[in-house]
């Protein structure tokens, strides 16, 4: 999904796939990138592009959204408002 602004310029995207959910037995969401540009993240069009998002997922029958995000706080306090927190935490090995 991208997302325009009145000139047509890109201003934010969400990028987003199904997965198995193997422990539900269903197929989920996983949104691997939402991006907002600078100049509109005091806008609402991070949670539209998310509600974007999950109503696709509704649509398709999947089971939940999921994401992983920086600890930012800003952002933090946008989505514990609009999901849920897990305990889950994500580690990376880089290769290169």
């Amino acid at each position: 999904m991208i997302a325009v602004d009145r000139r047509k310029e890109i201003v934010g995207f969400a990028h987003f796939r199904p997965y198995p959910d193997t422990l539900n037995g269903t197929e989920a969401c996983r949104l691997d990138d939402l991006y907002v540009a600078l100049s509109h993240r005091d806008s609402d069009l991070t949670e539209r592009l998310v509600e974007y998002v999950c109503n696709t997922s509704r649509k398709r029958g999947w089971s939940e959204v999921n994401w992983v995000s920086v600890d930012e706080p800003s952002l933090n306090e946008l989505y514990d408002r609009i999901a849920t927190r897990t305990e889950l935490t994500t580690y990376r090995i880089p290769l290169t």
